[in-house]
């Protein structure tokens, strides 16, 4: 009982006026936080947050302060006063889940607000990203890191993009934060987590918003290039949609599954001659895409190319020797489908093919 007294004591001290801050996200705009932030005052450091720079957090500094600010008027319970590594583990984690709440709101300003991390003006936050080197910090600070990932964010709308209940980690990676993506690396965050929604991870997300940088870092730290989303669709399938086409070279360069079939049993090439990427096609067909896989319909690429009248890739396709008379479960060709759109360039470049 008298330790517990004495770790109130300590509770107090430490988080009196310092941590008086609060960070609480109440309203449902996001305009509305970006005012609640900019009212904090950030300027109230107490004479414990100022000992505590001025000490360097060492162990042996809590132990002292803590005695500084305890007394001892029973002789009787002198005895029960706890040992110097229950003061300073108590010390460690009162400090440390308040530093963490403080730590974890200046990352989400600098990232909804799109601000470098030393421009967030929390001298607590501001303590934590300087100080790593302290052992009190430089371990907690990945494991906040985790755990900020994963979080969920409660704006609606950031100019006009829905970002409701996005996890933080994807967030980052919306907004081109290598800076941030790069600690939550180092964090080892779990890279592969799958959004609820749509099970996209934040690599596929990368890959379909064209984030290079971001793509290869998520490469380069181990997140799986090959797993899927909803209806099996891989990274490079929606890079290859998108027409992204550095990013296509990154992961076909690290070694994805260029042949990889969605639900549908399409694969990118497809996904590119229907879309129109001529160069995109190029990049697949050099990395050793197939080009006479068939989808669940018995369809190829050349035919995805035929139907959208990509006349470029219908020649590109039939260059490298694509099948044009592949036949469709309802018995069409290539050729039925440049007539049925009344495609005549392609009908002739599709007869004259040998």
């Amino acid at each position: 009982m008298k330790y517990l007294k004495m770790l109130a004591v300590l509770s107090f001290v430490f988080t009196s006026n310092l941590f008086s801050v609060e960070h609480e996200v109440k309203s449902t705009s996001f305009q509305e936080d970006l005012e609640r932030y900019a009212e904090h005052d950030y300027k109230a450091e107490n004479e414990v947050f100022k000992f505590l720079q001025k000490q360097k957090l060492t162990q042996q500094s809590l132990y002292d302060y803590f005695l500084e600010h305890t007394e001892f008027n029973d002789s009787d319970h002198e005895d029960q006063m706890p040992n110097f590594d229950e003061v300073v583990q108590g010390a460690h984690d009162l400090i440390a889940e308040k530093i963490k709440d403080r730590f974890m709101q200046g990352m989400t300003e600098a990232l909804l607000q799109q601000k470098k991390l030393h421009e967030v003006q929390d001298p607590v936050f501001q303590f934590v990203i300087n100080h790593q080197d302290y052992d009190f910090i430089k371990y907690l600070m990945y494991e906040w890191l985790g755990q900020w990932a994963t979080l969920k964010n409660k704006i609606s709308f950031y100019e006009g993009v829905p970002v409701r209940k996005k996890m933080n980690l994807f967030i980052t990676v919306f907004f081109d934060r290598q800076d941030i993506l790069q600690m939550l690396i180092t964090a080892h965050a779990d890279l592969n987590i799958q959004d609820d929604h749509d099970k996209y991870t934040v690599l596929i997300l990368a890959a379909e918003k064209g984030k290079e940088k971001c793509v290869k870092m998520l490469l380069e730290a181990g997140a799986n290039k090959n797993i899927t989303c909803a209806y099996d669709v891989t990274a490079l399938m929606l890079a290859s949609q998108a027409g992204h086409e550095e990013t296509v070279r990154i992961l076909v360069n690290n070694g994805v599954d260029i042949n990889s079939l969605d639900v549908h049993h399409c694969t990118a090439l497809m996904i590119a001659a229907q879309a129109g990427h001529k160069e995109m096609v190029n990049i697949l067909l050099k990395a050793g895409a197939d080009k006479d896989i068939k989808s669940l319909k018995n369809e190829t690429a050349l035919m995805a190319a035929v139907q959208k009248g990509r006349t470029g890739i219908v020649k590109k396709l039939l260059k490298v020797g694509a099948d044009k008379d592949v036949k469709t479960i309802d018995n069409k060709t290539a050729l039925d489908f440049a007539v049925q759109r009344d495609y005549k360039k392609i009908q002739e470049i599709l007869l004259h093919a040998n």
